[in-house]
Parts: structure tokens; C-alpha cells; sequence
């Protein structure tokens, strides 16, 4: 009986030890899972900064319309600003008919909190009844007077209004 009293703590005590060991080495892999999910985190966060331009989350975060002046640069940035400006100057490029020679002097990104939670949800809703690679934007121009780009921008188009300025009440026609 002495003997079985005295092996017990012994035992108890390598019990407890590999007890802390298991804890140290959970530890250990709970720090490097940390360390792999903030270096994630960190590369998240830079990709972000190359889709959003400066201000535009903060922008789409409340209600007020924003307009975002985009230039070009001969240096290629690998940045918001840079992809933006050069897929609408290669879209408008890539559009043009019978060979006519523009040069995009200014891009105006524009960010409208409400008509961007309006597309998205419009866009949640086609997902239901097709597939959601059907659901992609359309990266279009729209010809028109100056005097209305501003509304345009503000309230989207009217689409009671198609037409009446060109005649073309076609789907995309030449007035849309």
C-alpha cells in the first residue's frame, strides 16, 4: 500500500507535465496559426488598396456622391487609380468605330452610395433566377449633353427619357 501511495503523485506529476506540454505545444501552433492569419490579413488589406482608391470605402460608406478625377500616367502603378483610368481608356478605345482617334484626357469615377447598395441588391435579386456570372456588370458609355451628366450621375438614368433626344428607342441603341 506505501508503495502504491508514492507512485501515485510521481505519476500524477508526469501526468500534470505532459499535461503542460501539450498545452505549450497548442500554444505554439495557436501562435503560428495567428502569425499566418495576420500576414493573410496584411495581404488582404493590399489587395484592397488596389481596388479602392483613396477615400472610396469611406465614400461608400455614407451617402453623399463622390467624384474621383482619374489622369493618366506614362508609369504603370499597380494601383486603384491606375486600373480604373486604364480599363475605361481601353474600353473607350476598344469601342470606337471606323478607326477614329481620341485621346482620354480625364476619367471621372464617380461613387454613389445608394445606387451602388441599389445595383448590388438588384444584382443579389438576378442571382435567383440565373446563373451569377450572368449578373456581371457592363462596363458602357453613354453619349450626352454636359447639362445632364451630373443628374445622370446623381440619380441614375431615367429610363422613361430613352430616346427622346435621338429618336432611338432601341435596347442600347445609338441614345444609350
Amino acid at each position: 500500500y506505501e508503495m502504491c501511495r508514492s507512485s501515485t503523485p510521481h505519476s500524477s506529476m508526469q501526468e500534470e507535465l505532459q499535461n503542460q506540454e501539450k498545452i505549450v505545444d497548442m500554444l505554439a501552433h495557436e501562435k503560428e496559426d495567428a502569425d499566418t492569419r495576420r500576414i493573410d490579413l496584411e495581404r488582404l488589406q493590399m489587395d484592397m488598396d488596389k481596388v479602392y482608391l483613396e477615400g472610396e470605402k469611406e465614400a461608400l460608406e455614407g451617402d453623399a456622391m463622390k467624384v474621383f478625377s482619374l489622369y493618366p500616367s506614362r508609369s504603370f502603378e499597380d494601383d486603384a487609380s491606375s486600373r480604373h483610368f486604364r480599363t475605361a481608356e481601353s474600353q473607350f478605345h476598344r469601342l470606337l468605330e471606323g478607326g477614329a482617334s481620341y485621346r482620354v484626357k480625364r476619367v471621372d469615377y464617380v461613387v454613389n452610395p445608394p445606387l451602388v447598395r441599389t445595383f448590388q441588391q438588384r444584382r443579389l435579386e438576378l442571382a435567383q433566377d440565373m446563373d451569377w456570372n450572368e449578373t456581371k456588370p457592363v462596363l458602357a458609355f453613354h453619349g450626352t449633353d454636359a447639362k445632364f451628366i451630373d443628374d445622370i450621375c446623381r440619380n441614375n438614368f431615367d429610363l422613361g427619357r430613352v430616346g427622346k433626344s435621338t429618336g432611338d428607342m432601341g435596347f442600347f441603341g445609338r441614345g444609350m
